[in-house]
């Protein structure tokens, strides 16, 4: 079992301040201070302290066109993100999935008229007048004239004129990291200024404790590098066995077809000195997915299989508990065809089991 995350101070007044004093806040940090595990936090607190609109009131407003089965099913909240990688990283669903919008294009009139206009679509609109709080993930990557049109496009499911029509939006991201596609950021939104979303900065970082590192880290978050830092990262020609354990740098590369030259080249190096030859893993798709998911496996770049061989080095991809996450680096130390076990830098070794790939678009937002 993973051990309990122990908050620091400003990530437990956060928690409270979107649980107990449900704010619209916008949770912003660099990579490795704890974005991820606040959000896990909130979403089980949220579990078992939302409750669902009493009935009568649903009558009242929207009309006898629900049924008492209906509200107990639909979510409290709903867990998003603005592109596929994302959602499954934090196992939820798209943003544009979860609003029953699709790509999203049109007018907010337009959405709202499909949503009420098909009968397969009255799920979708049933749950959206229920839902209290919708977290969004990598905000950064929503433009505000997205975020305007969602807002307006609540107001009317939700026959309110309150902003989002008085849902709680917890908004999460770094907008240090990618901008929308087309547009200005969301909090250049007139909805974003007129739910009064607090601004919540987390300021200590857990992945990284060398302040000299961390100074450089910061400077390059945004474009900059001084001359002090230059002159230490050039100085960098060697890393320090005892902290890396046998483990190769990670090297950054700009495409997709460097990388996978390298990781071929690395895995032929490692079959020729074990003289083992490499096993191919599969991508296993969720039961009934198949159309969907692979889909969105080919749109996030992962691959049909992938080959490993003990002692290859790898990098975990998905948040597995609290100590391996996105990013942790290992080597493989045995293996069978359902499982390989590794030896995670920093941590235990860790046995990683087949993890059935689904589409964002289905993924279980009452249970996460």
């Amino acid at each position: 079992r993973n051990a309990p995350v122990k908050f620091s101070h400003e990530q437990l007044s956060f928690i409270n301040l979107a649980v107990k004093e449900k704010m619209n806040l916008l949770l912003t940090a660099p990579a490795g201070y704890g974005k991820s595990a606040i959000i896990s936090t909130v979403v089980k607190l949220f579990e078992h302290t939302l409750k669902p609109y009493n009935i009568e009131w649903l009558y009242a407003k929207y009309g006898h066109n629900y049924s008492t089965n209906n509200i107990l099913l639909c979510p409290t909240y709903g867990l998003c993100a603005s592109t596929g990688k994302a959602a499954s990283l934090i196992k939820g669903r798209t943003l544009h999935s979860f609003l029953g919008i699709g790509l999203g294009r049109g007018t907010y009139h337009d959405w709202y008229n499909r949503l009420t206009t098909f009968k397969y679509m009255k799920g979708t609109l049933d749950k959206l007048r229920a839902v209290q709080v919708i977290i969004i993930d990598e905000i950064s990557m929503i433009s505000a004239e997205m975020l305007d049109k969602i807002s307006d496009y609540l107001k009317l499911i939700k026959r309110a004129d309150t902003p989002f029509g008085g849902i709680q939006l917890i908004l999460v991201g770094d907008f240090s990291q990618l901008p929308p596609v087309h547009g200005a950021y969301a909090f250049k939104s007139k909805e974003f200024i007129a739910a009064n979303i607090q601004l919540y900065k987390l300021t200590r970082c857990f992945r990284q404790s060398d302040p000299v590192f961390l100074n450089i880290l910061n400077e390059i978050r945004f474009g900059k590098c001084s001359d002090d830092s230059f002159a230490i990262l050039k100085a960098q020609t060697s890393i320090d066995e005892s902290f890396s354990k046998g483990l190769k740098p990670m090297r950054l590369l700009a495409t997709n077809a460097e990388v996978d030259r390298i990781n071929e080249q690395e895995l032929i190096r490692v079959c020729k000195e074990t003289q083992c030859n490499p096993t191919s893993f599969p991508v296993r798709v969720e039961r009934g997915q198949s159309k969907k998911a692979e889909a969105y496996r080919k749109a996030d770049g992962i691959p049909e299989e992938i080959k490993l061989v003990v002692g290859a080095q790898v990098v975990v991809t998905y948040n597995l508990s609290t100590t391996v996450v996105n990013g942790s680096q290992g080597s493989i130390i045995s293996m069978n065809e359902n499982e390989i076990d590794v030896a995670i830098l920093g941590s235990s070794t860790v046995t990683i089991s087949y993890i059935p790939y689904k589409s964002p678009e289905d993924m279980n937002v009452e249970n996460p």
